[in-house]
């Protein structure tokens, strides 16, 4: 069986800037996008770069879309070794202004084309024993991004996705990594479905957030770096990563350490009557006690400002819904 790379939202942005940073002699990259154009551009870059490029157009709004691309490769013989799930879509909106199109054309991209990963090439991995699934997701998860529900609940989703499967991968010889960057310069945000906004409003509202904007190559060489390191959670730059590790750090450890699943628990031991209170014959409230520790006093405080105005613009937005 050959075995190739496969890279999701290929024709621009992270996904274009992986390819061109992953391609070299020997490898095999799927590129798959809707436009077919572009791809055929990049695929043409890549093999002066020494590697094979397919193209595989490929709409993720239709139903069953990667499935379709799995039983392609099962028909070629390729396996894949690595995937790369760039794509994704947005739109800009006040909430009551967003079409329920918006809505599901969104599920489709961000979320239900990383189910239909998970419950076919991931399987796949696991029967080889080896493989490397990277999900692109957001800083959306940490706070949402101002009028893009849509968008901030499926990589909020996405992220959910990750933290879950910590328990069950590390025992399978596959790899998740989860990407959670910055705003990257890429055409997502030309390509922006716009809902009673501006292309200039939505820049100010991005603006505003104060988190630096990568280019697409620099993120490209810090995914792949930190993929080839084996780091599952990677997110960049440095204030990304502050914010994201205070985050984490108020989650408590029983969630954090991950045990393995194969083996279950001893029964939970039997617990005891609370008791009750004489006038209601209801279990009595009892107020629970527990020292506030000054590592958990200082993560409020940061957290507190993190969402202060002054970082946070999500306050800054009533005037444009």
């Amino acid at each position: 069986m050959q075995q190739a790379i496969a890279i999701t939202g290929a024709s621009s942005g992270i996904g274009r800037a992986l390819a061109v940073h992953l391609a070299e002699p020997g490898r095999h990259l799927f590129l798959l996008a809707r436009r077919e154009v572009e791809l055929h551009e990049l695929a043409a870059t890549l093999e002066s770069l020494g590697a094979k490029a397919t193209v595989y157009p490929i709409d993720f709004t239709e139903p069953e879309a990667y499935q379709k691309f799995h039983r392609h490769l099962a028909e070629k013989e390729i396996v894949l070794a690595e995937i790369y799930h760039c794509a994704a879509q947005i739109s800009m909106g006040a909430v009551h202004h967003t079409l329920w199109e918006d809505w599901t054309n969104i599920y489709h991209v961000n979320l239900l084309s990383t189910s239909e990963i998970l419950s076919t090439t991931y399987p796949e991995m696991v029967k080889r024993g080896h493989g490397k699934i990277i999900l692109v997701s957001s800083m959306a998860p940490f706070g949402g991004y101002p009028m893009s529900a849509p968008y901030s609940a499926t990589k909020t989703a996405v992220y959910g996705i990750f933290k879950s499967l910590q328990h069950e991968f590390h025992r399978t010889g596959v790899s998740l990594h989860l990407v959670c960057p910055s705003f990257v310069d890429t055409p997502l945000f030309e390509n922006f479905i716009l809902r009673k906004v501006t292309l200039q409003q939505v820049r100010h509202a991005i603006l505003a957030i104060r988190l630096p904007i990568i280019p697409p190559k620099t993120a490209a060489q810090i995914i792949a770096t930190k993929v080839a390191k084996g780091k599952k959670f990677i997110t960049f730059p440095l204030p990304t990563r502050l914010l994201i590790f205070f985050v984490d750090s108020i989650i408590p450890p029983s969630f954090t350490t991950y045990p393995d699943c194969s083996v279950l628990p001893a029964p939970p031991q039997p617990v005891k009557s609370l008791p009750l209170n004489k006038e209601t014959n209801s279990p009595a409230y009892t107020e629970p006690t527990q020292a506030i520790t000054t590592n958990n006093f200082f993560i409020t405080i940061i957290l507190l400002f993190f969402q202060s105005g002054n970082f946070h613009p999500l306050r800054q937005q009533s005037a444009l819904s």
